[in-house]
């Protein structure tokens, strides 16, 4: 790429013979195998336990967006206020999900991220690797007791994500009383591809649901009584048939389209009014980097006038410096010389000798007016005002 085109990025898009129907916000295409399965569905719900970012990675975003509403449940506090912020029309509770109601400690990562968990081993292994980590005292309930609050209706999935604690949500589950047609738990342990399903599997299989389809991150399961009409949505993983996008590329392809509206808009010469995109882009992006450079140089040049001004202080303190510490040293002579008088008057001493001590002071007085009705020190009284006030504020001695 042309080096003046640095900073700006064009990105190309291939034309899709399929239209772009879904818009996936998950962080493992989790939204598109769900989709495929229940899109079908108009105004369904869903819970989902470790909702962290409402928008970023969320399994849930694109349901919401299409009218569907559900229980989102994050213990963190920073992830809960943006959760009730995006998601008015949810069920939102800042709780984390045990094997009984009351209170747990947790671990809170980097300010209460995605990696925030229940198990101190985690985050002391977090810890190690510099990250910072803060033990809060959160509210726990069981999943069927939140279910018993708020479910009248079909709980078309349930999504779990807990780094580390997924045993103890399906645990406090009734997957008799409430059954979701499909329940996805992320099943390796946090940042690796070590498998994690071992230890809470057996609690799905024992209630009435049928392993699905592992994404290399999460494992899906349908109940049994759901099988035969979902089941072979999920045979292969997500694909060029299933009509998606990422939200993030749609975002990029919006941002090229503002940024053609706005060069559309702007007045440039006549050379380059009829010129390609990428012409008047460059075009732009000359006159903003002649912009900087010229910004550059007055900085500089300001730079510059600040460092020169600097070395004049300093040089006027170097002087007001010197010359104090002159007429300090002139003034003790001055003061020894007027207690040797006294001292030689007292004792009647040779008379020549007095009068020659008394001459001394006079000369010393001459110097000590000399220098305070000098040019210099005159010009330079508003500077020791400055440095008297300074010292005074215990600045610069």
């Amino acid at each position: 790429m042309n080096r003046r085109l640095d900073g700006v990025v064009f990105l190309f898009f291939k034309v899709r013979v399929a239209v772009v129907t879904f818009k996936s916000y998950s962080q493992n295409l989790e939204d598109v195998m769900l989709w495929r399965a229940l899109g079908k569905y108009e105004k369904g719900f869903y819970i989902d336990v470790g909702a962290c970012d409402p928008v970023a990675d969320s399994v849930t975003k694109a349901f919401y967006d299409a009218g569907w509403r559900g229980i989102n449940i994050e213990p963190m506090a920073n992830a809960y206020a943006l959760i009730t912020e995006h998601r008015p029309r949810d069920i939102n509770l800042n709780i984390a999900i045990d094997i009984a109601s009351g209170e747990k400690e947790f671990y809170s990562i980097d300010a209460g991220n995605g990696l925030s968990t229940s198990v101190s081993e985690y985050a002391s292994a977090y810890k190690e690797e510099g990250r910072i980590v803060e033990s809060v005292s959160v509210e726990t309930r069981t999943l069927a007791e939140v279910c018993n609050t708020y479910v009248s209706q079909e709980i078309h999935f349930l999504k779990v994500d807990v780094e580390g604690g997924e045993a103890s949500v399906l645990k406090s589950a009734d997957f008799t009383k409430f059954r979701p047609w499909i329940v996805l738990v992320e099943a390796t342990k946090p940042n690796t591809q070590i498998p994690s399903h071992q230890e809470w599997e057996h609690l799905l299989l024992d209630a009435g649901y049928k392993f699905l389809y592992f994404d290399g991150l999460n494992r899906f399961y349908v109940a049994e009584e759901k099988y035969s009409v979902l089941s072979d949505n999920f045979l292969v993983p997500p694909n060029w048939f299933d009509g998606y996008e990422r939200y993030h590329n749609i975002d990029l392809q919006e941002q090229v389209a503002v940024l053609n509206s706005n060069l559309s808009k702007f007045e440039f010469p006549k050379h380059v009014e009829g010129a390609s995109v990428v012409v008047k882009a460059e075009f732009v992006l000359d006159s903003y980097n002649q912009l900087v450079s010229s910004s550059s140089e007055k900085e500089g040049s300001l730079r510059a006038e600040l460092e020169r001004t600097k070395l004049e202080l300093e040089s006027c303190y170097q002087e007001i410096y010197e010359s104090s510490r002159h007429i300090g040293h002139l003034t003790r002579e001055r003061l020894n010389a007027l207690s040797r008088v006294s001292a030689l008057e007292s004792k009647m001493v040779v008379v020549d000798e007095v009068v020659d001590l008394r001459q001394r002071v006079t000369t010393l007085q001459s110097d000590i007016d000399l220098i305070r009705h000098s040019t210099s020190w005159r010009v330079m009284a508003p500077v020791r005002k400055v440095v008297n006030i300074i010292q005074r504020l215990g600045g610069r001695k």
